[in-house]
């Protein structure tokens, strides 16, 4: 205990109810969420992947860059390589800006070039963040 290595203490008692048995259950239902959590991310990983290999099959630019700012958006909820972030990043701006010029399947329209870089401007925000704390 003096080094800061025990995180319960508790009479060995092991009834339902008692100390040890609550700290178990309360232990157990953090990694039960952890797990759901993942499982989470997971899904919307695979549906923003099914999302841009549509979109690349219509040549929608807009809906690629959403499916990539998804993934960027996973990969920082995973507090995953922040390098695969910043592409995933470059990959919808590069999107959007395809969109933007008129070379996706649906038109340019300013409401699309505003939700974009806020997007962008948002995960730029997560990104420094997460940065300063992983240093």
């Amino acid at each position: 205990m003096d080094e800061g290595r025990v995180n319960f203490v508790a009479p060995a008692d092991y009834r339902e109810g008692k100390t040890i048995d609550k700290q178990v259950k309360a232990v157990l239902e953090r990694i039960a969420s952890t797990l759901r959590s993942i499982g989470e991310l997971d899904s919307a990983e695979r549906f923003a992947w099914a999302s841009a290999e549509a979109a690349r099959s219509r040549d929608d630019s807009r809906t690629l860059g959403y499916a990539f700012t998804s993934l960027a958006n996973v990969n920082i909820a995973r507090l995953g390589d922040p390098e695969l972030t910043v592409d995933y990043l470059n990959m919808a701006h590069r999107a959007g800006r395809e969109s933007r010029n008129g070379d996706g399947a649906l038109k340019p329209n300013a409401h699309f070039e505003v939700t974009t870089l806020n997007m962008l401007a948002e995960n730029y925000c997560y990104l420094r963040s997460w940065l300063t704390v992983m240093n």
